[in-house]
């Protein structure tokens, strides 16, 4: 007999869901979009497999993402699959915004939305693709796709998963409809060792272990893709420390502005690089009023001259390679809702700053414990610690070593996994 979880959810739960979302795709187009496309994952597969029926022999991996985030952390994971040529790799997305911005990586064979979580969807799917496992990336996991795979004996996988004490899945019915989640999957691969234990704390009868996060093995090889990428030109940097401030909110300047400008003042071989969150003409023009005396340039315009000390960055997706250029980074959100992403900059050696709203990431609590990172919580101190790094350089380079000696102890996840998944892939 089914637990009465199982069909308050498949019969009262995910009806609500799906007419949720019914309702919301009547008044947007991009999510009208995606609702649609669910109806046709069927057709989609059967059109892929008729397609491949000359490579009967491959195996299906069928890999799960909520979004774009998700997906960026298994980039690694996906490359050391694809590397075998006889595995397939079948993508799903929750968030429209996954799916349309990964349609050209190279990799995977098939990307889908997720359909809607029908046991019945499930079981056609499954027998159509008879995938040797899936995995789902961090969380986001449809009780009906787990059950039917683990009564159908396809093995399931959670990856770079993690549980926090304030997590909405321990809290009541939640709690009762995750347990019989979690137990489905044949193992479930946490980021930490606290993670585990939080896991084994709230769910019984789940198998769990810590292994890491495969986000650690992502830095590493966007790093090595950055170092084909030239975005400014060597002329521009050599000679000079380069300051830059990332992905950084209205909230950030208040507390980096006139340090900012007192640092240019004095220091004239210090470059700037100022990336905004939000590169639109509003918080550009923001940017410019408080350098009124300092020469600007927009990256666009691609003018590197060494009168133009501060590059502001008005376009997105290239942060993360212009962390290379810099000899110290500050790292945005850290004043407003919380931080973002300190590995990106750990990676490259170099000291990273951040505001005191940085408890949402593990990883910048961590870099302050192992000494590779520095909390600035006013003007007054941004100052004061931005002119000891400049002015020091064997104290800027042992928080660097320190950062990067973090970031590559956590490398490695990837082969880790592959290695343990080895009895399926033969």
């Amino acid at each position: 007999m089914k637990p009465i979880i199982k069909i308050i959810y498949s019969y009262i739960l995910l009806p609500f869901l799906i007419l949720t979302a019914a309702l919301i795709s009547i008044f947007n187009a991009k999510y009208r979009k995606a609702f649609f496309a669910r109806f046709r994952v069927l057709s989609s597969i059967r059109t892929y497999l008729n397609e491949m029926k000359n490579n009967i022999d491959r195996k299906n991996i069928l890999i799960h993402c909520a979004s774009m985030g998700e997906f960026e952390h298994i980039k690694p994971l996906i490359a050391r699959l694809s590397e075998n040529p006889s595995n397939a790799i079948i993508l799903t997305f929750f968030s429209p915004s996954g799916y349309e911005h990964v349609k050209e990586y190279t990799g995977i064979d098939l990307i889908l939305y997720l359909p809607f979580d029908f046991p019945g969807t499930w079981q056609k799917i499954y027998h159509l693709l008879k995938p040797v496992f899936l995995i789902i990336s961090k969380h986001d996991t449809w009780p009906n796709q787990i059950w039917m795979a683990n009564k159908l004996n396809i093995p399931v996988f959670l990856v770079n998963a993690s549980l926090n004490e304030k997590s909405s899945r321990i809290r009541g019915l939640a709690q009762i409809l995750f347990n019989e989640v979690y137990k489905s999957f044949d193992q479930i691969y946490a980021v930490s060792e606290s993670d585990k234990n939080i896991f084994e704390k709230y769910f019984k009868q789940i198998s769990v272990q810590a292994i890491g996060d495969t986000k650690f093995d992502q830095v590493v090889l966007r790093k090595k893709q950055s170092e084909k990428a030239i975005h400014i030109p060597d002329d521009w940097v050599m000679n000079n420390t380069v300051l830059i401030f990332g992905s950084v909110w209205p909230e950030d300047l208040l507390n980096l502005k006139q340090p900012i400008k007192d640092i240019l003042k004095n220091h004239k071989s210090i470059k700037v690089i100022l990336v905004p969150h939000q590169p639109d003409e509003k918080h550009i023009n923001e940017i410019k009023q408080f350098l009124t005396d300092e020469s600007t340039s927009l990256f666009t315009n691609k003018s590197f001259t060494n009168e133009k000390r501060v590059l502001i960055i008005n376009t997105v997706g290239v942060l993360a390679d212009l962390y290379k250029y810099a000899d110290i980074a500050y790292v945005g959100g850290s004043f407003k809702q919380g931080i973002h992403n300190v590995m990106e900059p750990a990676i490259y050696g170099i000291p990273i700053l951040y505001g005191p709203k940085h408890k949402n990431s593990n990883d910048a609590i961590q870099l302050l414990q192992k000494g590779g990172a520095l909390q600035i919580e006013n003007q007054k101190q941004a100052l004061q610690i931005l002119y000891k790094l400049i002015d020091n350089h064997k104290y800027r380079k042992k928080l660097g070593n320190n950062a990067k000696s973090f970031a590559l102890s956590h490398t490695g996840v990837s082969e880790k996994l592959i290695q343990q998944w080895r009895p399926y892939l033969r």
